[in-house]
Order: C-alpha cells, then structure tokens, then sequence
C-alpha cells in the first residue's frame, strides 16, 4: 500500500509486510501500540529499518540517500513499535512521520535552541497477537491448538509440538506436505517423496504419520485416503509427535500432522504467482484475502492452483486444480462464523517407484534399474482424483471466559486408481527374474475405483475460572466422524492364465499401448465411525502447569461385498489418558514430564477372528526454552514408547496377540530468527526401534538457514542452504537401506510489491533409495529438481 502523491526516489527502500497485520496509523490518532518482543541487531540502518518492518509488521519507506552510510545500534526487548523506532533512529538526524498509510523516514527539523526537544513520533499498529491458527510471523510460532485443542503458548505445551510456518514452506520450495515436513524433528518423509499419491511420512518408531486438516482427519482408507494437502493453501503445518488418542480417538503411535487452512484476513493481500521448473513444471497461484464490508463483519479469503507437471518418472504426471474460497461473518462482537470450501482434482502417476531388491540396492549384472523407469504401459497406470469439501468453524463467546466452538466438515472423494508394478521378492536369496541375463521381470496390475463419503464434526465448551490461587482452562468435548468407503476392484497378473499383461525388460522395455485392464470384479463397501467424548483441564498455579485429558471412543467397523470382505461388525471401545507437568522458569527454561496413551483398531486376523486395538503408551521428558524476544525457541525431548496387541503367528495356522514391542529415542530442535537476519530450523532426531517395526533410521539430522541481506544500496535479498542427513538403515530381511546427506539450496530478493525465488532440491542431483522395505521392494527417492517463482503483491 502506497499514498499516491508520496514519490520516493527511485533507490528508497519500501518495506511493506501485511500478514494480517494492520496499517500504520498517525500519530495521536489511535491507542498507544501494544509492547511485543523485538531483537534487531547493530547493523546499517537500512537492514535495521528493514527487519523493525518485518518484525511490527508496519510499512515503512525510507528513502536510501538519507538512511545510506549510517548505522544504527541493537534494539531489544519487550517494546511498542515506535520505541523500537526510536533507539533505532537516535543521533541518526532522521525522524519518521506518517504519510497516508505508510511510515515514512525524514530528515529531523533544524532544532532552534538547546533546549527545545522534538516532539514524540508515535508509531501505532492494530495488529493482533499470534494465534494458535494465525499467520505466524517467521519461523518461530508461539502458539499451537494440535496438542490441547486451546489456545496455548508453545511453551507451555508438555508435548512435542513442531510447527512448520508458512515463511519456512515459501523459503524451502515445498511442493508438497512431505516436502514442507523435510525439515522437522522426528519425521522421516523420504519413503513418500515421490508420491502423487501419498503424503507426510513416518513418525515415532517408524509408524505412519496420519494426516488431519483443521483439527479434522483427513484419510479414510488406505487405497482413498483424501487426497494430498495443497502446501500453498496452508497457514502453518503442525506434527504432534506420539501418541495422539487423547484428543483425536483412534491413530498410530507415530504421531499426527494437522494442516492449518488459511483463513480470512482483515488487512486486506493479494499475490498471484507463477512457477516453472524441473519435469516441465509450470504453476499459476493465487492468494487474495480482505474485508468486504467497511465494517469488516465479512472477510474473504481466496487460494487457488493451477499445475501442469510431469514427474522424474516417465510419462507420470503431476496436475492439479485446487481451489479454497473461504468466507468469515463477524455475526456479533460474541460470534465468529468461517466457511470454508474446497475443490481439488490431481491426474497424476501411480507412484510406480517400487523396484526389486536386485537393480537397486542390491547387484544386478545390467547396473542398476534406471531411475525413471516406469513399469506400466501406457495409459495403464494414473492416479485420479477428485475431492470436494465444505465445512466451518463456529465459536459464541457467552462471557469473555466461557466460549462454545464448533468444527465440521463434510467431504466427497472419487479415486480412479490404476498401478501396474514390478513383481517384487519378498526373501533376499530368491531373485524375481524371469531369465539369466537378469533383465525380465513379472507384472501385478491392480485397479481400484473408490467413493469416499467423510463426515467429520468436533464440538466443545471452553471455559475459565479459578480455585483458590489455581486458575483452570476446562475443555469438554464430543467428536464424531464417519465414512463410508465403496470401492470397486479387478487385478491382473502376467503369469496369469489368459492376461494380456505381459512380462517386461527393465533394461529394454517394449510397451503395450492397446492394453486394457480386466473388467471389475470386485465390490466391496468398508463403513467406520468413531464418536469421542473427552475432557481436559489446564490448570496454572504460580509457575506451575498440569494438563490433565481422558478421552472415551467408540469405533465401529463393517466390510461387505467381496466374500474376503465380509467380516462381522467390529466394536472397539477405547478409554485413553494424558497428563503433563511443566515449570516455567524465569530464564527462559521450561522442563516437563508427560505421559499419553493411543488405540488403533485392526480388524480380524487372517483366520477371521477379531482382533483386539493396538494400544501404545508413551512416557516423554523434555525441556524448553524460549528467548526473551519469542523470535526463536529449543527443544529437548526423550521417550520411551510401547505398544502392545499387536499380532504374532504362532503356527502355520494360528495366531495370537501376545506381540508387544518397545522404542525409546530423544529429539532436539532449535527454530526462528537467531538474528536480525538470519533464520533457522536446526534439528536432530535419535530412533532405537523394536525389530519388530518397520525399519526406521537410528540418525537423522537436518539444518536450513536462511540469510538475508542487501548487494550495495539494494536490500531485500535472502540466501537460504539446508542440509539434510540420514543414517542406514534396515527393516527386517530386507537389504539395508543406504544412508545419504542432501543439500537444498534458495536464492531470492523481495520488495513491498515483488517477490522472486530460485529453489534447488537435492542440489547434487543425488541418488538415494526413500526405503527398502521387508515385502521386497526398494523406492528410488526424489531427484534434483530447480523451480523459479515469482509473485506479485499488490
């Protein structure tokens, strides 16, 4: 935003950041503007007028001849944004004065006498405070709701709670959920880094992460699980490591992701971008948010993508058609009412990543199977989707400590899912080649088309009161979620009697283009529901805080169709607990003890009897701490996690539940701005895993930083180098999987209207294996890709 008749010189310096963040008033004209953590460092006094705009918020035009050649001092602190300003402009001969919108930098008054003083420059912002579902300024949220539901700082959470901001997803170039999780403690994404299909990664003990959106879930079945998150479309990206029971019901003990959606904005934004880059990428982009009445009771909020893409695997896409419009009415001072709707198809590949052992990681006298190898014929082999999805978020405020609050969303998800794969080898010594030179290979086809019908709500009453000198956050709470899942099915083989799929050369490949996948054969309806009820107090005495949760579920689940699908109705009922403690020092620490519990039902075993759920247990100890200025914050953190329920063969025919297993490990991450300039997400995660489980590295570290800074008299450059390290590993009978080291790297420069960005992925081109995995198959992982954005703000 600029007042027209304010004209610059040509080389001033406009620093313009909206991110919800209202306008700079004048002076005298509003309220005295609320002290935040401000840390600028001793630098010229461009960069510093550069970070205080960043940090406030506030748009600020400087022009260079007056601010070049002087310095300005470190400012730090707990400070209204006009303080902040005027340590930064002391002995500088320069003042600042509002100009329409702006604040706007100018030489100070001659001074008449000795004694007379200028008059005070108040610099005010409306900006609200962070919170748990906001824009998060940097990379360091302070809040999070993915652990407790409730608003809570960060630092007060006795969980470990990792938050990807949306600065940090736009800095790395993700693509993907997966991608934007690259650099999180704790989570190993590279198994689906290829993936069209799937998204996030593994947690805790190497079990999936599942995947929830707006504190809903957001899968349903394996084969149709909702269709990949749209990174462009989310505020923030926040992994809740661990059991989850406590406040989702029925999930793994690897942990969950909850994507929060943006939402509508009062100041208004508008960007439109274009990508192009590596497999003929190329991507239009949009994010426009504001109000729509003077009053600002209705805001809007509109992203939307368009993508045309391949992938580093032969003739497998990567498109997609994304739009999110969402809408809040501001009903009363007391009542906040958003809608949100979405619309996403993806025509992509089917994830034809999987090679046997032998011609990946283990010898094959042909070399190794060529990275972009595609197995299935053409036109054989796709991954489309298609999801539409309405929902809202409802909250009534009876009283500024009683609030009620509603969540809901309904979906509608259509798969047509084809995957032609190479006949993998489940034991190391048996090589699945059909001839001696060790070059043919079998083919398994399987064709699905599913209908997902989601119904997902979360209902709760918020309150606080106090007892005694205790003061209480009390949440009680139903959820309920249900889907209904119908999929039609056909598979083929090419050691089948009759099947036109044929045998292939790995080496060589000859196509079929006329070939035709079987008829469907299979009809099959899967019906679960889940209905929560769990209650939670938060409870804060002096530095203490004690978070004490019980959550009661029952899930019912039925299959019908397929005579191997017919099961008998299944009743899983469930009671989980969590409590944490934690002590708020006043340096800064914060150390904590928790323990959480988790269910996941299984079914019925191969024999048709009914299994009991999966139920984990984790006890955690950690340790956070928090810089005075919140811009950036630590994190210690060791487990120790067991399960128990699981299923074990106990003869040729027979099976029990006797299989418990136990992973221990300790996790450390520093994230946010360490100076004016530079931010930072520094990581390490150590596994010790039961055998039993699926494979899962003992080491993973990753660090990326990001450097900012100007070339001569022109500002707004950043620089950015990750480096991502995993160690070897081995799941089971299967080879091990070979470690790596990636490096990521980022070129950018911005300005108040202008942003450009040159990303590199696996800037060495490296090629790694994603897993390789008991069953007998190894996954090639992502190769190098470049894309260059450029968004316009205006």
């Amino acid at each position: 935003m600029r007042r027209q008749n304010l004209r610059p010189a040509p080389l001033a310096l406009a620093i313009a950041l909206a991110l919800g963040a209202a306008a700079a008033h004048a002076q005298g004209a509003g309220p005295a503007d609320a002290p935040a953590p401000i840390a600028i460092a001793a630098q010229p006094l461009a960069e510093a007028l550069n970070d205080w705009a960043r940090q406030t918020r506030i748009q600020l035009i400087a022009p260079q001849a007056l601010v070049a050649g002087k310095a300005a001092p470190a400012v730090s602190g707990t400070l209204t944004p006009s303080q902040a300003l005027n340590r930064l402009l002391a002995g500088s001969g320069l003042t600042a004065a509002r100009e329409g919108n702006a604040v706007v930098i100018k030489a100070a008054p001659a001074v008449a006498s000795p004694a007379a003083t200028l008059p005070e420059v108040r610099v005010t912002a409306s900006a609200t405070a962070e919170t748990a579902t906001g824009p998060v300024a940097g990379y360091a949220a302070r809040h999070s709701a993915t652990a407790t539901k409730t608003d809570t700082p960060l630092h007060e959470t006795p969980l470990s709670v990792s938050i990807v901001a949306a600065e940090q997803i736009r800095d790395t170039g993700a693509q993907t959920l997966g991608e934007s999780l690259d650099y999180t403690v704790g989570v190993n994404t590279a198994a689906y880094a290829t993936s069209t299909r799937l998204d996030a990664g593994y947690g805790r003990a190497g079990t999936d992460i599942e995947t929830f959106l707006d504190g809903l879930d957001n899968e349903s079945g394996y084969w149709a699980r909702s269709i990949r998150l749209e990174p462009y479309s989310l505020e923030r990206a926040e992994v809740l490591l661990g059991p989850a029971s406590f406040m989702y019901g029925q999930s793994t003990t690897g942990g969950i992701v909850n994507g929060v959606s943006k939402s509508p904005q009062a100041e208004p934004a508008r960007e439109i971008g274009v990508q192009v880059g590596s497999f003929q990428r190329k991507q239009l982009q949009a994010d426009l948010t504001g109000p729509l009445t003077d009053d600002g009771r209705l805001l809007y909020r509109l992203v939307g993508v368009v993508r045309d893409a391949n992938t580093m695997i032969d003739r497998a896409t990567d498109d997609r058609v994304f739009l999110m419009p969402s809408l809040t009415w501001k009903i009363s001072p007391d009542t906040d009412w958003t809608l949100r709707a979405r619309y996403q198809r993806d025509r992509g590949g089917a994830d034809s990543g999987a090679m046997p052992w032998q011609g990946t990681v283990l010898p094959n006298p042909n070399g190794r199977i060529p990275i972009s190898f595609n197995p299935a014929d053409p036109g054989s082999d796709h991954f489309n989707a298609t999801q539409k999805a309405l929902g809202w978020s409802f909250e009534h405020r009876f009283s500024p400590a009683w609030r009620v609050r509603q969540n809901l969303r309904i979906s509608d998800t259509r798969v047509d899912y084809s995957a032609v794969d190479l006949r993998p080898s489940g034991d190391a010594d048996v090589s699945p080649y059909l001839n001696a030179a060790q070059s043919v290979l079998d083919r398994d086809g399987y064709f699905w088309n599913v209908r997902t019908r989601t119904l997902g709500a979360d209902q709760n009453v918020l309150g606080e009161f106090d007892t005694g000198a205790v003061k209480h956050q009390l949440l009680a709470g139903l959820d309920f979620m249900r889907y209904r899942y119908r999929q039609l099915s056909a598979y083929d083989s090419s050691d089948a009697p009759g099947s036109l799929l044929q045998p292939i050369d790995v080496y060589a490949p000859v196509y079929d283009t006329g070939y035709v996948h079987p008829a469907y054969n299979g009809d099959s309806t899967t019906r679960v529901s889940q209905l929560g009820v769990y209650v939670q107090d938060q409870l804060s005495w002096q530095n203490w805080r004690l978070t004490l949760g019980l959550r009661h579920d029952r899930a019912r689940t039925s299959q019908s169709g397929e005579a191997d699908w017919n099961t008998p109705v299944q009743n899983d009922r469930a009671t989980s607990k969590r409590f944490g403690l934690l002590y708020v020092l006043p340096n800064g620490f914060a150390p904590y003890i928790s323990y959480a519990e988790s269910f996941e039902p299984q079914g019925t075993s191969p024999t048709g009897a009914m299994l009991k759920p999966l139920r984990g247990k984790q006890w955690q100890a950690g340790l956070r701490y928090q810089a005075p200025s919140g811009a950036w914050r630590a994190h210690l953190a060791a487990y120790d996690l067991r399960e128990v329920n699981r299923l074990v063969q106990t003869g040729a025919y027979t099976y029990d539940q006797s299989g418990a297993v136990r992973s221990h490990g300790f996790e450390a991450e520093l994230v946010g701005r360490l100076t004016s300039s530079l931010s930072l997400n520094a990581n390490y995660t150590y596994t010790e895993a039961d055998r039993e489980l699926s494979g899962t590295p003992r080491h993973r570290a990753a660090v990326w930083a990001v450097q900012r800074f100007s070339i001569g008299e022109l500002g707004g450059f950043s620089a950015g180098a990750g480096v991502r390290l995993v160690d070897k590993y081995k799941d089971r009978s299967a080879p091990t999987t070979p470690g790596y080291g990636l490096v990521d790297l980022m070129l950018g420069w911005e300005s108040p209207h202008w942003r450009v960005a040159l990303n590199v992925r696996n800037a060495a081109d490296k090629q790694y294996f994603g897993t390789c995995e008991n069953w007998g198959i190894c996954t090639y992982a992502a190769r190098r890709s470049v894309v260059l954005t450029a968004a316009y703000r205006f």
